[in-house]
């Protein structure tokens, strides 16, 4: 769908409620006089190590782990 958007005096446009709260990346394309708008979800650089070997391998092997052996209540009683 294309709209004609002013752009206001504080540099901002609106793009309507259902876009509300998501997170977008901005990519300005200078050459063609366009900017890009991506929806989606991002990952911090803080948590970007997370996402790199070794550690996405574990992380995978972990959630096979939990998916085959569920978490269940512990009886107190039966430990010592």
């Amino acid at each position: 769908m294309t709209q004609l958007k002013q752009v206001g005096a504080s540099g901002q446009i609106t793009l309507g409620k259902k876009y509300a709260g998501q997170t977008v990346q901005v990519s300005e394309d200078e050459a063609h006089h366009r900017i890009i708008l991506v929806f989606g979800k991002f990952i911090p650089n803080s948590e970007a190590w997370l996402h790199e070997e070794p550690q996405q391998s574990k992380l995978d092997e972990a959630i096979r782990y939990a998916e085959k052996y569920p978490a269940k209540e512990t009886k107190l009683k039966s430990l010592k």
